[in-house]
């Protein structure tokens, strides 16, 4: 768990001097997350968006090949 980096929200019940972290939720990092479509990694590249799109193609292109001869 060294590697990981964890944020603590804390709330409106939760008193500054007497939090104990215990009660409050927990955000941890992660290296990469998909919002609205788009993969966003954790130095904001697109490197892993167009890895999965590629591999998405390349499924879709072979389903498409394999139809081609279904469907003449």
């Amino acid at each position: 768990m060294a590697d990981t980096f964890v944020i603590r929200i804390h709330t409106m019940n939760c008193a500054s001097n007497e939090c104990n972290d215990v009660n409050c939720p927990r955000i941890t990092s992660a290296k990469t997350v998909k919002y609205l479509g788009v993969v966003i990694d954790n130095n904001i590249r697109w490197k892993q968006h167009i890895l999965t799109t590629v591999e998405r193609l390349r499924k879709l292109f072979y389903i498409f090949f394999k139809l081609r001869d279904i469907l003449q």
